[in-house]
């Protein structure tokens, strides 16, 4: 399968693989949406085409039949040498780049999944399928973002619920879904008439990070009372850690509300920081469906980059034919 890059204009689709050089597609696990930047040769030359790209444009990216990527040329950048640099989001850049003020209060309160729904029909965003989150949201944003609301959002339902969500746009549609669901096949194939490859034989540059410096061992939960006072309601320890780092405390506040929910909220805070922190990365040959947040299976054995690990980040890079891959890897919680 080829890949093509597709210019949406208010009048036609123009297939502009020809002229674009460098492709650069890339997502972070903190981000909602992707960025696609490309560039293309200009000329004033008689005979050279004529760059059809304009801000506001839309681009597609596909593989065959398959859509990796549809977003919106937010900016350009043209320089002395004919040359010209362009980049994209995907349709949660409007989620991005708004602010608004939303209230899920006493009156007006909603659960996770329709405060959300709210915010992208507000937003003329299209859902593919959002996950059912019943945790109540009772909370007033004032000017921030709508993709910060979603992902506020999102954290209240893993505290309570015990288990990460992930967000992402595909096809210009906003699907919310459990984390783990999504592990990515770990097989490529370079063409239509050669056999699959596993990732694992074609690892390059790998990267091994260890660190204690965020975690957290003991886990305290309290409630704010009546002129300043607190009161711990919940506790989670990990002793082994303890014993063999030393106590690192994290206290976390919750509404009064959520008092029947502090034990709770205290051992998944605890699943969450209680562990050795690790950012890993490697060079793979290019995987369509390797994106943030998702799940790889990997077999390093120099820096025992092995079994199942978070894509917390990822460029993909095509160029000349060629598509490669630069993953920042995180441990999964």
């Amino acid at each position: 399968m080829s890949r093509k890059l597709i210019l949406i204009t208010p009048d036609k689709s123009i297939d502009i693989t020809p002229i674009v050089g460098n492709i650069t597609l890339d997502s972070d696990i903190d981000t909602l949406g992707q960025s696609l930047s490309f560039d293309l040769a200009n000329s004033d030359t008689k005979f050279f085409p004529k760059n059809p790209c304009d801000l506001g444009h839309i681009v597609v990216l596909t593989n065959g039949s398959k859509e990796l990527y549809r977003g919106i040329i937010v900016s350009e950048q043209k320089d002395g040498r004919y040359h010209i640099a362009y980049r994209s989001f995907d349709f949660a850049f409007h989620l991005n780049q708004s602010t608004v003020v939303y209230q899920f209060n006493k009156t007006v309160a909603a659960n996770a999944a329709e405060a959300i729904k709210k915010i992208c029909k507000d937003f003329g965003m299209s859902i593919g399928s959002i996950l059912n989150m019943s945790p109540v949201i009772k909370k007033i944003y004032i000017q921030e973002s709508p993709a910060a609301i979603i992902k506020d959002i999102i954290d209240q339902v893993e505290k309570q619920l015990g288990f990460k969500i992930l967000m992402e746009m595909r096809g210009g549609k906003l699907y919310i879904e459990k984390r783990n669901d999504l592990v990515v096949d770990d097989t490529f194939q370079l063409a239509d008439n050669l056999i699959k490859n596993k990732i694992i034989d074609a690892i390059g540059d790998p990267t091994r990070h260890r660190s204690i410096e965020e975690m957290r061992n003991s886990i305290k939960i309290i409630v704010r009372g009546e002129k300043d006072t607190y009161t711990v309601k919940a506790t989670a320890n990990d002793k082994s850690l303890i014993d063999k780092y030393g106590l690192l405390q994290h206290t976390e506040t919750i509404d009064e509300e959520d008092i029947a929910k502090a034990r709770t909220i205290a051992n998944n805070k605890l699943k969450e920081l209680g562990r050795v922190f690790e950012d890993n990365s490697i060079r793979l040959i290019g995987h369509d469906d390797v994106r943030a947040g998702r799940i790889i299976q990997l077999n390093e054995p120099i820096t025992g980059i092995t079994g199942k690990w978070l894509i917390k980040s990822v460029m993909h890079t095509i160029s000349g034919g060629q598509h490669f891959m630069d993953v920042n890897l995180g441990v999964i919680t």
